[in-house]
């Protein structure tokens, strides 16, 4: 058996992974197998903290460097002026997503804070995301994240990762400097749990050893056989239900790909029906269809291996039926958009001309016509895409407001209920809360009745299932007087009492919410008035009249101010939203290929690492 190593791994497959992203796809890493057979290694290298090989030891390329760290060496050498790094980690472990770059490894539900980004990638909101200035800023975010992944010995690895791990690197690129405009260039590198059945698994003890050669030292794991304590042992089993689970979704998730594609229906960016039971398929089946992915199935060699190596060649089969083309991550700017983008800087020269009170008589009115003509001919209908920010936007302000409900228990409530002479700040959050009238009832704005809405047994989940959408102005304005007192914030209530610090947040991102969805309302309402106006000066008759009118004070000057503005923003809005996402092109097609490569994990017999790319033809 031929063995290859990480370098020529990475030439002929890295430098691919490279060029895809630099031509502005999104890339997906997907490393895939039986636990042991080396998917870490393949795409990162050595990654255990306590060995002297570990990828992030090494400031400049190691032999035993994996696909990722090499392609980020690459990406930090070519850096240029305006290139902007930042990173994501976390793990899924069962129904929790934890936060790897935080620092406690913060851990909530894995259905909190999913949703779309911009670019239509599923994104985890309350992960946090860290810049990374240089090289070395990458390596030590790495190790120290790493250092905070759900692990345990089994008998498969003795550093066996009991969740899926999903890394993002995103490189922001200035696409052309008198613009203004940028891309985004990110890679997701997915290190998949293992995929041994979880009635085999056991809670395993090994026994490490440290022994030089060729001059290096080298620390191996031996299996001694199940540990002592078995009590774990369940613990495991039943993760790895979860695990398998999840990554059988995510293998039919493939299979209606695969079969998609041969019944040539498969388009990207399109929806799949089903695969939403679990966080593995719900977060990276979006990103697939519309990224360029490269499938590592790994393999052990050894005969007791063998059922688990068929079942892993069967789901890489699966895929290589899979034909899509990658949507861009981000596009170049086009011809008739840099066209779009000069008249949008002519109108904005006409409105500061209307706006000072200048004149310019029929050649004016002239090429505001013709602009307005060109400009709605660009406008694909897109005019409630401000609205629909703003609302996602406050969507976000929900969300953390329900995590902030679920560490407030009945005991919470209760003590604060029973309180004689509550604190001041304490007793204004209550009756705060009091006129959104959380439990469905009018309640009376004093103590008494915050004590009736602490009293109701089903609080915390009355609030989680409110209504936000049937707020009166009276409510949101008996709720907004309160917030006018600058010591009542979330940080001195946090300080008071835990319960007092939940109601706060909840009504203040309720309040976001309702504001935030008029406000996108209001902002609907003006482009529907701008289109409105658009239509009432189809003729250059009745431009220049209005023009005249305008000239003359006849006039009102707001209302032709918010014809020209408003076209602004729809024009703006949808130049922006087709910049960022130019449709693909239907004439390049892409292919899943099953090339095969023989690679040596850690220059050793005990496994060998089969490698399937989904690349172009």
């Amino acid at each position: 058996m031929k063995f290859v190593g990480q370098d020529d791994v990475y030439d002929s497959v890295g430098q691919k992974i490279k060029a895809d992203l630099m031509d502005g796809n999104a890339v997906v890493l997907f490393a895939y197998g039986l636990g042991g057979s080396g998917k870490t290694y393949t795409v990162y290298g050595p990654d255990a903290a306590d060995s002297p090989d570990a990828w992030f030891k090494h400031s400049e390329p190691h032999h035993q460097w994996g696909l990722f760290p090499r392609l980020a060496y690459d990406l930090f050498k070519e850096k240029q002026d305006g290139w902007k790094f930042s990173m994501k980690y976390f793990q899924n472990v069962v129904d929790i997503v934890r936060d790897l770059m935080s620092p406690m490894a913060e851990e909530k539900s894995y259905k909190t804070g999913m949703r779309k980004d911009n670019d239509g990638f599923m994104n985890i909101e309350w992960c946090q995301s860290r810049t990374l200035e240089t090289w070395d800023d990458l390596r030590e975010q790495f190790m120290k994240s790493n250092a905070k992944k759900v692990s345990s010995p089994t008998q498969f690895n003795h550093q066996s990762t009991r969740g899926h791990c999903i890394l993002t690197l995103e490189v922001e690129m200035p696409i052309n400097s008198k613009t203004g405009m940028k891309e985004k260039k990110r890679v997701y590198v997915c290190d998949l749990a293992g995929t041994e059945p979880a009635g085999d698994l056991y809670y395993a003890d090994f026994q490490k050893t440290k022994y030089m050669e060729d001059g290096e030292e080298v620390i191996e794991h031996r299996l001694k056989g199940p540990h002592k304590d078995q009590r774990k042992t369940k613990e495991l089993q039943d993760q790895q239900k979860k695990i398998n689970l999840s990554l059988s979704e995510m293998a039919q998730f493939f299979m209606k790909m695969a079969d998609a594609a041969k019944k040539k229906k498969l388009k990207p960016g399109q929806s799949i029906p089903g695969c939403n039971s679990y966080f593995l398929c719900k977060y990276l089946k979006d990103t697939m269809l519309q990224a360029k992915t490269y499938l590592f199935c790994a393999i052990r060699p050894e005969v007791k291996y063998h059922p688990y190596t068929f079942a892993t060649l069967g789901f890489a089969t699966n895929a290589s039926a899979i034909k899509l083309a990658p949507k861009k991550a981000t596009a170049n700017i086009t011809d008739n958009e840099r066209k779009l983008m000069a008249e949008m800087k002519d109108l904005k020269a006409l409105v500061a001309d209307l706006q000072s009170g200048g004149g310019g008589g029929d050649d004016m009115a002239a090429l505001l016509a013709a602009k307005q003509k060109e400009l709605e001919a660009a406008m694909d209908g897109e005019n409630g895409n401000m609205a629909d920010e703003a609302l996602n936007e406050a969507l976000l302000a929900v969300e953390a407001a329900t995590a902030a409900l679920d560490n407030i228990t009945k005991n919470d409530l209760n003590e604060v209920r029973h309180m004689v002479k509550p604190p001041n700040l304490l007793k204004l959050t209550c009756m705060m809360c009091t006129c959104m009238k959380p439990t469905g009832e009018t309640l009376t704005e004093d103590w008494l009745g915050s004590k009736k809405m602490l009293g109701d047994a089903k609080l915390v989940e009355k609030l989680k299932n409110y209504p936000r959408d049937k707020i009166t102005e009276e409510m949101a304005k008996g709720a907004e007087k309160y917030l006018k007192n600058k010591k009542l914030t979330a940080k001195n209530l946090r300080k008071v009492s835990k319960a007092g610090h939940g109601l706060y947040v909840w009504v203040d991102a309720i309040l976001k919410y309702h504001n935030r969805k008029k406000e996108g309302a209001t902002t609907s309402d003006d482009l529907k008035i701008a289109n409105q106006q658009a239509e009432k000066l189809k003729t250059d008759d009745i431009l220049q009249h209005q023009m005249a009118a305008l000239s003359s004070g006849q006039l009102p000057f707001n209302r032709s101010r918010v014809m020209v503005v408003g076209q602004g923003r729809v024009g703006k809005t949808t130049l922006l939203r087709r910049l960022l996402g130019e449709p693909f092109n239907p004439n390049e097609q892409s292919t899943v290929g099953a090339v095969t490569q023989d690679i040596d994990a850690k220059v050793s017999n005990r496994y060998t690492t089969i490698l399937f790319v989904l690349q172009r033809d």
